[in-house]
């Protein structure tokens, strides 16, 4: 079969590119962005022509290893926290009362302030500043009901059983209390810890999750975020500083890197 019959059974948006926008339009167009509002870049962003196959200008990143390997903390803020940190600082009213961290008291810390009237860590080993030793997937030593709000931040994909962990957490959630997660779509292979790096999870897969664990009158929230240039700079080490802020904002499906959940478990 010949590459034009092949072609035709693609949508539109896959037929062949139209021709590249010269050089110097391009640096005019760069140069008039700069004056504009973000909502004016985005529109000038979508309405520029696709380069033709070849034509396409790889740059910094025509290589086989990453810019930088440690997640783009060496440069700055790392693609991912800036979503995290904004899906935490949008829900800062849920971080109160009894809470819980996994991992450290980070966000606690950072998002709690005088609402938090008592903290605990929760580690699968023992760590500095641990107060609970467990495995998320199996807790039976932690009480119902317990926590008034429950931080976890990139912690299932190194869990047995993600769905298990999940339920875990609602189980040891106070009536009224909340969960705020989130989880990796798209990120390099965290070969430097001490457990096993094992999942990645789309919103689907975190809609379903969410779904088997909770109980009737519980509130789900599920959102995803990033883009392709998002996941691009992000694999590569590069730093949300290193965005401009509107990139940073837009969500593509199609691309999702970072998936969060907010569960409320029912008074």
């Amino acid at each position: 079969m010949t590459d034009t019959a092949n072609s035709g059974d693609l949508p539109d948006s896959w037929q062949a590119e139209p021709a590249p926008v010269p050089g110097a339009l391009q640096k005019l167009v760069r140069a008039i962005e700069a004056t504009l509002p973000p909502a004016v870049k985005r529109i000038l962003k979508r309405s520029v022509q696709r380069p033709r196959v070849g034509r396409v200008d790889m740059g910094d990143l025509r290589r086989t290893r990453p810019i930088s390997k440690w997640w783009g903390w060496a440069r700055g803020t790392p693609v991912d926290r800036h979503y995290i940190e904004g899906f935490l600082a949008e829900n800062r009213h849920d971080v109160r009362g009894r809470a819980m961290e996994v991992g450290d008291v980070r966000y606690i810390t950072e998002f709690g302030g005088e609402r938090v009237t008592s903290v605990d860590v929760l580690n699968y080993v023992d760590l500095p500043s641990t107060t609970i030793v467990a495995d998320l997937v199996d807790a039976p030593d932690i009480a119902d009901d317990r926590f008034d709000c429950i931080i976890c931040t990139q912690v299932l994909q190194f869990t047995k059983d993600p769905a298990a962990a999940l339920a875990t957490m609602r189980r040891i959630l106070a009536p009224g209390g909340t969960l705020l997660m989130t989880v990796p779509c798209v990120s390099n292979l965290d070969t430097e810890a001490n457990w096993h790096d094992r999942w990645r999870f789309t919103s689907r897969a975190v809609t379903e999750m969410a779904e088997s664990a909770a109980k009737a009158g519980d509130d789900i929230r599920i959102e995803s975020h990033g883009n392709v240039l998002a996941i691009v700079s992000f694999l590569h080490g590069l730093s949300a500083e290193e965005l401009d802020p509107e990139e940073l904002a837009e969500r593509d499906g199609r691309y999702e890197m970072i998936v969060t959940l907010r569960l409320r478990k029912a008074a």
